[in-house]
């Protein structure tokens, strides 16, 4: 987000929203790995922790990693893909703005958007998928 990450160097008013999410991803899924040979496991809490002091370094988007914890989404992957040894309990209150309102959802996001990016959503049209009524 300050300009000094791999490989780019792009700041957050150079990158797409999907791009700073996968960043997110992907920063989670290297420390809660457990395949690396040059490290051991964390626990999801130290893997949240070091996350949380990236953001508040400005290396990940502090509002997209918000969302990452109040979405829980963090959690649906432990559940799924880490050992029950490494997932321990994570208070996310110690991570989360205490100026951001409780019911906080998406609405930031959107504002963090780089000038002149428009939404992928804008403007799409919901397709459906036909029916066997709607072929007859």
């Amino acid at each position: 987000m300050d300009g000094t990450g791999y490989p780019r160097g792009l700041r957050r008013d150079q990158m797409s929203i999907p791009a700073r999410i996968m960043m997110i991803a992907d920063i989670f899924e290297a420390l809660t790995a457990r395949d690396r040979p040059y490290k051991a496991h964390k626990m999801l809490s130290e893997c949240v922790a070091i996350m949380a002091r990236m953001s508040g370094e400005g290396h990940i988007d502090p509002d997209l990693f918000e969302v990452f914890l109040t979405s829980g989404v963090y959690r649906k992957y432990a559940d799924k893909f880490l050992s029950a040894e490494q997932t321990d309990e994570v208070d996310i209150s110690h991570y989360l703005d205490p100026a951001s309102p409780a019911g906080w959802r998406h609405d930031r996001v959107a504002e963090s958007r780089a000038p002149g990016q428009r939404s992928s959503t804008r403007g799409a049209r919901r397709q459906v998928a036909p029916t066997a009524s709607s072929r007859c």
